[in-house]
């Protein structure tokens, strides 16, 4: 069986764990990309910005990351330059809370939701890892079972 065969196998099961975290970014992505949405059409997110001295204009970039970056976590193939967005975004949320406010309560959430973030993209990056290497890993072993049909044994560099 060839790595490609294996790899396509893995992908196309369903266990708990990938149900898992699918699930969890589609609610994570979705999420983001709505709120950052609100961000544009309702009033009170510059109202919240303007109780605690931001300028409101800063509402509209906020808002846009946060459209972009839950949009590509929903996008396999961009989903951890999604999770960048994201985790850039909540940093520096959390950071302009800790500067204002101190360090309290209402961080937590957004600490862990930067937690769950690192997370799933580590959980769905660690399972494909290999997947990408797959075709380089047929090419190889059938390099080296022809080899060894021939009964060719060099070291690399020696071909």
């Amino acid at each position: 069986m060839t790595f490609t065969k294996i790899v396509r196998r893995e992908s196309e099961t369903f266990s708990p764990s990938n149900v898992a975290l699918w699930g969890a970014s589609l609610i994570i992505g979705l999420s983001f990309a709505l709120l950052g949405g609100a961000k544009f059409l309702l009033p009170w997110a510059a109202d919240q910005l303007a109780v605690h001295g931001i300028p409101t204009w800063v509402r509209f970039p906020v808002g846009t990351a946060e459209v972009v970056g839950g949009l590509m976590f929903l996008v396999p193939a961009v989903r951890l330059s999604g999770a960048g967005v994201l985790a850039s975004v909540l940093v520096g949320g959390i950071a302009t809370h800790v500067a204002l406010e101190g360090v309290d309560a209402t961080v937590v959430p957004f600490v862990g939701l930067l937690a769950l973030i690192v997370l799933i993209s580590w959980g769905l990056h660690r399972a494909a890892w290999w997947s990408r290497y797959a075709t380089a890993l047929d090419q190889f072993t059938a390099r080296e079972n022809l080899n060894d049909a021939r009964g060719v044994w060099a070291l690399p560099g020696q071909e």
